[in-house]
Parts: structure tokens; C-alpha cells; sequence
């Protein structure tokens, strides 16, 4: 069995679009939780029904939390529903903008051997471009590659889309909540391969990956520079001060896009600055 664990956030239409290709999948031994972090009453109504027109094709359920978790406290709420329920079987961590093909679920599952941890896939765009198979870590900075090979291992594993293997989780848990979002895939990909396993992306498979709005990328500058000092406390023999420096320098410069619709630029700015007082301070919540 593998429990698929999806997520929503203003997002149900995309869930809806991500259930029908697990409809399709030739991969039939699943089970969805629907996990909703609470956004509006809107959104909420029309998960409650996607759930209910999906629970007569897939074993589907359904949990509401009464507030947004963030990627790390959401998926984990869906992780708790499974063990209040003594539910076995490993976990297939999967994003609403992710669209899996046929045979993903089967060549995941396939892939995720004796001395494996997680298992990810080829990435692609709308147009059936590849974004990447691995990834690769310098410090903060990541290299995306593409390779020929039909396996490759990758330095931690993009959390989208990645299956884990249950055993796994028992030992180490899910996600360190302190994360909210961002670098939490990181943080957990580090702890699987502190205990000797192999994060393994896969090129027998694809998924396209939707493209996110862009309202939404403000925040990332908060968090992704927020969190990074808190990775660097966990695993520093994996990323140093200097390193954490021109990460910030590095975030300012991409801030630079934003600067032809100026209320938007100075709002990333605030975020990158926050993210900073608030990383010194140790105040990891949601916002």
C-alpha cells in the first residue's frame, strides 16, 4: 500500500486535476489523504466535494485542519491521520501542482530498493520540457540536473513529489515543523542519508509540474532566508556562515526582478529583512 499524502491551499482546483490523473494510474494500490490547510470557506466547500465525487473511485479521506500548517505541520497532520488509523504502508508525499503519469507510481515504487530512503522523478514543464532529474547541494546554492541514466542519486530530494519508504519515518518522523516552509525536503533528506540510505531520482517516469503564481512568491523570499539559519544550526557540517552570507546576497539579487512593479520589490525587500531579524531571534511559525 502507499499512502499519498496531498496537500491544498487554495489550490482545490488543481487537486481536482491531480486526483484524475491518480485515477488513471496503473498503479492501483493507493490510498489518498486529502489534507486541507485552511485558507477560506470557499476553498474548504469545494475540497468537501472534490473528496466526495473522488471517494467513489479512489479510497480517499479527507482531513481539515483549522489552520494553515504550512507544507512541514500539514503533511504531518496527514502522517498522524495514518497513525491514529494503525494505517501501514509508505508514503508518497505529493503537491496539488504535480501531474503524474500513468506509470509514476508503479517505476517509484519499483525503485525504491533495500538501501533506498526516497525515491523522486523526471520534473517537466507545460511543455514537456525537462526542469531536472537530481538535484545537486554547494551550501545553499543548487544545481539542477539532467542526466541519460535511468537512476541517479541526488543530494536531497525536491519534495513535490517523493515516495518514502515507511521505515524510514518510523525511525527519524517527517518533517521539523520549525521549517513551515521551505528547506524542510532539505533537513529531511539529510537526516535519511545520515543514516546510511540512498536518495534516488528516477527517469523512467516524468510529472509536469504547474507553474505557480506569482503571488505567492513574496513569502518564499521570507522563508527561504528565514530557514536557511535554521538548517545551518542543524547540519553544520553541511553549510557555513560564509556560505549562509552569500546565500542572502544572493536572494537580494534575485529580488531585482520585482523591481519593474515597485510596491511588490519593496514587500520582498521586507521579507528578506524579516526573514533575517526573525531567523536571529528563533521565531519559526507561520505568518
Amino acid at each position: 500500500m502507499i499512502n499519498i499524502l496531498l496537500l491544498n491551499w487554495k489550490s482545490s482546483e488543481l487537486v481536482r486535476k491531480n486526483l484524475n490523473r491518480l485515477v488513471q494510474s496503473e498503479y492501483r494500490n493507493i490510498r489518498v489523504i486529502l489534507i486541507n490547510n485552511y485558507s477560506t470557506q470557499t476553498d474548504l466547500i469545494n475540497l468537501r466535494e472534490i473528496h466526495s465525487f473522488y471517494s467513489q473511485k479512489l479510497e480517499i479521506y479527507l482531513v481539515e485542519n483549522n489552520s494553515n500548517l504550512g507544507y512541514a505541520g500539514g503533511n504531518n497532520s496527514g502522517l498522524n491521520f495514518l497513525l491514529n488509523n494503525n494505517f501501514t504502508g509508505d508514503l508518497l508525499i505529493l503537491n496539488p501542482d504535480i501531474l503524474i503519469s500513468k506509470n509514476t507510481i508503479y517505476e517509484m515504487k519499483s525503485a525504491l530498493i533495500t538501501d533506498v530512503g526516497i525515491v523522486t522523478v523526471r520534473t517537466m514543464n507545460l511543455s514537456h520540457k525537462i526542469l531536472f532529474d537530481a538535484i545537486r547541494l554547494n551550501g545553499f546554492m543548487q544545481s539542477f540536473i539532467i542526466t541519460t541514466k535511468e537512476s541517479i542519486e541526488s543530494d536531497y530530494s525536491q519534495g513535490a513529489c517523493l515516495l518514502i519508504k515507511r521505515e524510514i519515518i518510523n525511525e527519524i518522523g517527517l518533517f521539523d515543523e520549525r521549517f513551515f516552509l521551505y528547506w524542510e525536503e532539505v533537513d529531511f533528506s539529510l537526516r535519511v542519508k545520515s543514516l546510511g540510505m540512498k536518495l534516488v531520482a528516477i527517469t523512467t517516469t516524468s510529472v509536469v509540474r504547474l507553474k505557480n503564481e506569482v503571488v505567492r512568491q513574496p513569502m518564499a523570499f521570507y522563508y527561504s532566508v528565514r530557514n536557511a539559519r535554521l538548517i545551518k544550526s542543524k547540519h553544520p557540517d553541511h553549510f557555513t556562515s560564509m556560505q549562509y552570507l552569500l546565500y542572502i546576497v544572493y536572494m537580494t539579487g534575485l529580488s531585482l526582478k520585482f523591481l519593474p512593479r515597485i510596491k511588490l520589490f519593496y514587500r520582498v525587500i521586507g521579507n528578506i529583512l524579516a526573514g533575517i531579524r526573525d531567523s536571529q531571534v528563533h521565531k519559526y511559525s507561520g505568518k
